[in-house]
Parts: C-alpha cells; sequence; structure tokens
C-alpha cells in the first residue's frame, strides 16, 4: 500500500523544519508498518508541523489531512501507529547512541595516564574550593571516586576541615540514598563493594540527606559532559532517580556540580527531555 503525498506541500506545510535525515527516519517507520511514501497528487497534507531538532529529541507529529474520497480513516490509523513507532525508534535509537559514546569516553579515559589524571584532580578541586557555591554550602554530596574519577578524596577531607556535612551514595538494588560520614576515620573503616568502591553498609543506620535538611550541592560522577550542563551516567539510572526524589523533597534544589576531565566533556550528546541539567561542569580548564 502506499501513501501519496504531493511533495511540495510537504515542504510548504512543513515550514522548512522538516530535515532530510528526518524524512529517511519517517520512511523507515512507515515501511515498517507495510506503507511506503512517495510523490503523488492524492492526497495532500493541509497542516503538518514536525518538531525534531535534534536526532536524539523526542520525535512528535501533529497533523490535518485532506484526503480525497475515503482515505481519512485509514491516515487517522497509520497517524496514531506512527506516534507510537516513533517514540518507540526513538526510545531504541537513544540506547544506542549513549551504549556507543560510553564505549568510546572508557577508552578515551583508559587512555589518561595516572600523573594526568591526579593533575586535572588537583586543580579541579583547587578551583571548587574558590566557588561560592562551595564555600556557601553546608550539606554537600559527592561521589567516592574510583581511578577513571576524578579523585574527591581531597574534596572529602576540605568538607570536614572546614566543618561542613558530607553525604556519600549508599546503593540498595536499584536505589540510591546520600547518607552522612561523620569524619576521615569513618570513611577509612568503609567496606567496599564489588565494584571496589567504598560504601557505607546498608545495615548501618546512618542520617538520609533527604530525611533530614536535605542537600545545598550536589557533585556528581558521569561519563560524558557538555559545557551547557548536559550529562551521561553509565547506565543505571541511580543518579537520575535519586534527583527526581531530591527534587520533590527538598523546596529549594541544590546546586548540581559535575566534575570531570577535560577529555569527558563534548560538543554534544544524546539527551532526552528526562534527563537533567546541572548547574556546571567543572574541569581544570
Amino acid at each position: 500500500m502506499g501513501l501519496a503525498v504531493n511533495s511540495d506541500s510537504w515542504q510548504e506545510q512543513s515550514a522548512g523544519s522538516l530535515l532530510g535525515h528526518d524524512l529517511e527516519i519517517f520512511k523507515s517507520v512507515l515501511s515498517s508498518t507495510g506503507l511506503s511514501i512517495f510523490t503523488g497528487h492524492t492526497a495532500t497534507i493541509a497542516n503538518c508541523h514536525w518538531q525534531c531538532g535534534q536526532l536524539h529529541k523526542a520525535l512528535t507529529f501533529t497533523y490535518n489531512f485532506i484526503i480525497n474520497y475515503n482515505k481519512y480513516t485509514k491516515i487517522e490509523i497509520l497517524c496514531n501507529n506512527w506516534r507510537h513507532l516513533a517514540e518507540q525508534y526513538n526510545t531504541e535509537n537513544m540506547k544506542a547512541l549513549k551504549s556507543a559514546l560510553r564505549k568510546e569516553m572508557s577508552n578515551i579515559i583508559s587512555n589518561i595516564n595516572s600523573e594526568e589524571k591526579a593533575r586535572q584532580s588537583l586543580r579541579v578541586f583547587e578551583k571548587l574550593k574558590e566557588l561560592p557555591q562551595y564555600q556557601n554550602s553546608k550539606r554537600i554530596s559527592l561521589y567516592l571516586s574510583t581511578a577513571d574519577e576524578i579523585d574527591t578524596l581531597p574534596i572529602l577531607k576540605n568538607i570536614f576541615e572546614t566543618g561542613k556535612e558530607a553525604f556519600v551514595p549508599r546503593y540498595a538494588g536499584k536505589n540510591m540514598e546520600m547518607v552522612k560520614l561523620l569524619s576521615m576515620d569513618d570513611y577509612e573503616k568503609l567496606p567496599l563493594t564489588k565494584w571496589n568502591i567504598k560504601q557505607p553498609d546498608t545495615s548501618e543506620n546512618r542520617e538520609n540527606a533527604l530525611e533530614n535538611g536535605g542537600l545545598d550541592l550536589i557533585l556528581l560522577p558521569g561519563v560524558a559532559f557538555t559545557k551547557s550542563g548536559k550529562r551521561l551516567g553509565h547506565g543505571m539510572g541511580y543518579y537520575d532517580r535519586f534527583l527526581e526524589n531530591c527534587f520533590q523533597k527538598q523546596q529549594k534544589k541544590p546546586y548540581l556540580i559535575a566534575i570531570a576531565f577535560n577529555e569527558q566533556v563534548k560538543d554534544d550528546i544524546p539527551t532526552t527531555e528526562k534527563d537533567v541539567m546541572l548547574d556546571m561542569i567543572l574541569t581544570d580548564k
């Protein structure tokens, strides 16, 4: 079956916003339903608006068709099906884009030698200390770093030295909470997880940051970032779920800073509308 569309009308009614690559996506989705699109004059689009500024944005279609004879019902069914298929296509494509970038970034970070990682980590720490957002924060959440991340141990020490409160991740199943560390001695006694990361034991009774005052500042890890505040995580969704919970429980939104190696900052990364934008990406540059 073919859906005949006047190509001139298509271009006019899309107000120039229909990108050639996106049209190919639409064609591929149509073909999966057994339909095809081709130039003709048996149907014209009276009002078509396509919203897809970038490939990784949500694909949406709103339209009114003027169809010859009795084809309106068939087109309406196609429209509804397209919306569902577009969402499915977008989700699957997004996963593939994110997975590919994670692999790329893993290779890039593994090629940074330990001396360079230490140099950048120290510089990031020095810059962080000078930020008003850090200086004015009392309750701070930070991750306990691995060898492939900006070293957070100097930051943790400084938090205790300046009389601030430190909260670190504790994972249980698919959930993550931020619980309080009392001192560097407390940190040293933490057990190691299977990922060789220190973490408070789930059996310990520790203060939960969101149950007793919230957080002023959250220092986030990640795989890749943009200067505008986009973040690509490791794919488990821990911080996404935690931040959603945090925003629901806190009246005042905490300041969000990602600390990263220079090599982790990209011109653009695949994100969705559900991904939280960060307030700052801090590197040594």
